[in-house]
């Protein structure tokens, strides 16, 4: 949209501000704004309340993954609203479990036989995305590392717990989005490279679940992994560890150390995929998506630094 510059008393350049923003953002008469220089372009922000957008999705005849993917999308996209039409009680038990496990500040406010509205309860503050980030991270982390210790003791009955830590990298890195996509990144020419990275640590928790549930699914508990699956594990695991150190404390010295660890783990992975047969190729294959993944932090985390 373009705006004509106005002189007011001579001096002044003045621009008005565009209804459609005034409206969602709830900006009054006398009420100051925060306007932010960066080179050519201005940043304007206000403290008011945004208005609530809404949204309603008729769920009958709908998958309970689509569903799924329906309100995530829709919580991600930053609706505070939405609005459910269904007409199996199945789906609104389906809907309790989806707002309990995933959807940070949510809840039902409003539920009948045939439609139920979940609100958000808390206020999107760009100033969380940050710490939520740090946090999906460590979760992520974390079940690496209760996986892994599960494989060396052989107590694979342990597993299951650890799917609990990928519901919460969910909750995170669902936030982390709805945040960008609602109010952006406090750099706002960085958005789109942190929610890439942002997007791209659900899909390497994702993988640990991959293997999780395959173990469980084929009762692998009653075989043995071999060392050399489990060391290949650990070591990609620490491939995780060092890009979170890199993430956080960058140092462009490490970027081509960093990339050249990824291709080896990918290439051994390989290896053994060539040398062993069995469940444990699986196992070895999960990994190397998992490794392949991470190597594609490095392309969104260069420009946070330049």
């Amino acid at each position: 949209m373009k705006r004509k510059v106005i002189q007011l008393a001579g001096k002044t350049l003045v621009v008005s501000l565009p209804s459609k923003w005034v409206q969602r953002c709830n900006v009054k008469k006398g009420q100051e704004v925060e306007i932010e220089e960066k080179g050519r372009t201005l940043l304007l922000k206000t403290d008011g309340e945004p208005e609530v957008k809404r949204v309603e999705f008729d769920t009958r005849g709908q998958s309970e993954r689509i569903i799924r993917l329906a309100i995530s999308g829709f919580h991600r996209r930053g609706f505070d609203e939405i609005e459910l039409l269904y007409d199996n009680p199945k789906t609104a038990d389906h809907i309790q479990e989806l707002v309990k496990d995933f959807f940070i500040g949510f809840v039902i406010i409003n539920q009948t036989k045939t439609r139920c509205v979940i609100k958000s309860i808390s206020k999107d503050s760009e100033q969380e995305f940050d710490s939520t980030l740090r946090r999906a991270f460590l979760v992520t982390i974390t079940m690496g590392e209760n996986i892994l210790e599960s494989l060396k003791s052989k107590d694979l009955a342990s597993l299951k717990s650890s799917l609990n830590l990928e519901k919460t990298n969910n909750q995170l890195i669902s936030f982390c989005e709805r945040l960008i996509n609602k109010t952006g990144h406090i750099s706002q020419e960085l958005s789109s490279f942190y929610y890439i990275i942002a997007w791209n640590l659900e899909k390497v928790c994702d993988e640990y679940k991959y293997m999780v549930e395959y173990m469980l699914e084929n009762k692998v508990e009653k075989v043995t992994l071999a060392d050399e699956t489990i060391s290949y594990f650990e070591e990609s695991l620490n491939y995780l560890k060092s890009y979170y150190t890199l993430f956080y404390k960058f140092d462009k010295n490490e970027l081509s150390s960093f990339s050249n660890k990824g291709k080896d783990l990918i290439n051994k992975g390989r290896l053994i995929l060539g040398s062993r047969k069995g469940y444990g190729n699986v196992i070895t294959s999960i990994i190397i998506n998992q490794t392949a993944r991470m190597t594609d932090f490095i392309s969104s985390t260069i420009p946070l630094y330049i």
